[in-house]
């Protein structure tokens, strides 16, 4: 009818809120689920990459794309919750499954640095170099396995250090190096350029980068 308007009750505006809140409260939900699968998805194909060039095997040999997607979707803690997923095989878990294992349970703990890591609106692949580095991979290496410059890779380290002040990144330096590196710092000395130069070239500027920015966080 023309003119007519709808008018709800208190009780009835009540439901329609508390179900509106439900529906919302769900679709986050879901969001975040699959934002964290999409993480352990990516952290999984970081493995099988690694295992591909260990192997010298295609990546879909190693563990096809659709099999990574139902384990990062079921989340296995165990080898024989892993081994009954469709698709993963013995052959499979003798290459990479313990790993699989180790990242799925980390990744529940690694959630609030995954959640601070968006925060401050940091590049997608810095999740990958974040998992190397706890694993204490070389400099080297990860620039291998991610194939990034030596420079864009200590920038994305900078970054990381900057999110999660007590990242563990002295592993990459010789203790003694690092020392003098410090010891310099402290004199002053905070340029990267002029850094540099005071230690007589003998440090790389992607080095030098990332003791400075563990140098700041300290502070």
């Amino acid at each position: 009818m023309e003119g007519e308007k709808r008018i709800f009750s208190k009780k009835g505006l009540y439901q329609l809120t508390k179900g509106y809140k439900e529906e919302l409260t769900s679709t986050i939900k879901s969001n975040q689920e699959f934002e964290n699968e999409l993480i352990i998805f990516n952290m999984l194909r970081q493995i099988r990459k690694e295992a591909s060039a260990k192997f010298n095997q295609p990546v879909q040999l190693i563990c096809p794309d659709d099999v990574l997607l139902k384990i990062a979707r079921e989340k296995p803690s165990t080898a024989s919750d892993l081994l009954e997923i469709e698709g993963f095989n013995k052959r499979m878990f003798n290459k990479i499954g313990e790993q699989f294992l180790e990242v799925i349970k980390e990744s529940g703990s690694d959630i609030s640095l995954i959640e601070m890591i968006k925060k401050k609106k940091l590049p997608e692949n810095i999740l990958p170099i974040l998992e190397l580095i706890k694993k204490k991979y070389s400099l080297e290496d990860i620039s291998k396995l991610t194939k990034l410059s030596d420079t864009l890779l200590s920038i994305q380290i900078e970054s990381l250090i900057a999110a999660i002040p007590d990242l563990d990144v002295e592993y990459l330096f010789n203790k003694n190096d690092l020392e003098e590196i410090e010891s310099t710092i402290n004199k002053g000395i905070t340029d990267l350029k002029r850094l540099r130069e005071a230690l007589k070239n003998k440090f790389s500027y992607s080095l030098l980068r990332i003791a400075l920015a563990k140098r700041r966080v300290s502070l």
